[in-house]
């Protein structure tokens, strides 16, 4: 549960960027706190990720990208991107990690996105 005074905090940052009265980048600013702390993710977060990964792709349609002739990022659902997010937040959505993975997947002929992160965890905990 969010803390009742954290709660009016997130409710008065939405209204403002619902109102007009703050910028969208202001916006992911004031609700950043809330995605690390209390793991809350929003709809404007899953965009994000989306166009952060697809960057790594060096591409503007992150479900358009193929990997041994699979669309797997595609149809994700909401589970499947937030994990996708999570697993290359941390990584700073390296495009070094990205293809890394990529070679790896094409590889093992990767069918969807839960094995991708399972690479990417697996690349990541052999850098350390």
């Amino acid at each position: 549960a969010i803390n009742p005074d954290r709660r009016v905090e997130l409710l008065k940052a939405t209204a403002k960027y619902n109102n007009g009265e703050i910028t969208e980048d202001q916006y992911r600013a004031a609700i950043r706190s809330f995605r690390q702390n209390e793991h809350i993710t929003f709809l404007l977060t899953r965009e994000e990720i989306m166009n952060e990964v697809a960057k790594g792709f060096n591409t503007t349609d992150l479900r358009q990208v193929e990997i041994s002739g699979r669309r797997i990022f595609e149809n994700m659902n909401s589970d499947e991107v937030d994990r996708l997010g999570r697993v290359l937040y941390g990584r700073n959505y390296n495009q070094d990690i990205i293809q890394a993975t990529t070679i790896i997947a094409k590889k093992r002929t990767c069918p969807n996105t839960c094995d991708f992160c399972s690479y990417v965890e697996l690349i990541c905990h052999e850098l350390q």
